[in-house]
């Protein structure tokens, strides 16, 4: 009983002095649509097909809106990543086109969240930015369950399921409906 005394007291005094101190934690959990400006929300449209696709907006989409488009590519890359993301594995969505290109294959970026949308929709790209339609899954966006659904539409949960659950990367390589593989650094993956 002593022990889960301390235990609680200690995480509080950690809350406390992380409360206090000019240290900023934040984790992106949702879509962020509800905090962007009426000005950026009006660049984000639902996608209806994707025939009708116009440059200079961000389509929100369906797991299996994509995944029916990916019968109509012989090989494709879909792209999932969080716009600002730090990681050695996140390179310049420039990069990403020229790889897709080089390797004939059809490119789809998905945006995971709008939270450092500008850091996307700044640079010089020529694919269409795509997004996961939150409103779809969970109507919020508040949490990850527009992630999970999407994942599952697109057969990523099925895989990381046959490889023991373990986060792969966010370039999912597909073989017109067919997942291919899923890799963390697409510069090291020939395909």
């Amino acid at each position: 009983m002593k022990i889960i005394i301390m235990n609680r007291l200690l995480v509080l005094l950690l809350l406390i002095a992380l409360g206090s101190s000019s240290c900023l934690i934040q984790f992106v959990t949702g879509d962020y649509y509800k905090d962007l400006k009426e000005s950026d929300q009006g660049k984000i449209r639902e996608l209806e097909s994707f025939m009708t696709i116009e440059n200079g907006y961000i389509y929100a989409l369906t797991g299996q809106q994509l995944y029916e488009e990916l019968a109509m590519h012989e090989q494709s890359l879909v792209y999932i990543f969080a716009p600002g993301c730090s990681s050695q594995y996140c390179y310049a969505l420039k990069s990403i086109e020229q790889y897709a290109d080089e390797n004939e294959l059809k490119l789809f970026m998905v945006m995971s969240t709008y939270y450092n949308m500008h850091d996307a929709t700044e640079q010089e790209i020529s694919s269409t930015l795509l997004s996961i339609n939150a409103n779809h899954y969970d109507g919020k966006g508040k949490n990850g369950k527009y992630k999970k659904g999407f994942e599952e539409e697109m057969k990523i949960r099925q895989y990381l399921k046959n490889h023991d659950h373990k986060y792969m990367g966010g370039y999912v390589f597909y073989k017109r409906q067919q997942l291919d593989t899923i890799v963390r650094d697409i510069f090291q993956y020939h395909p």
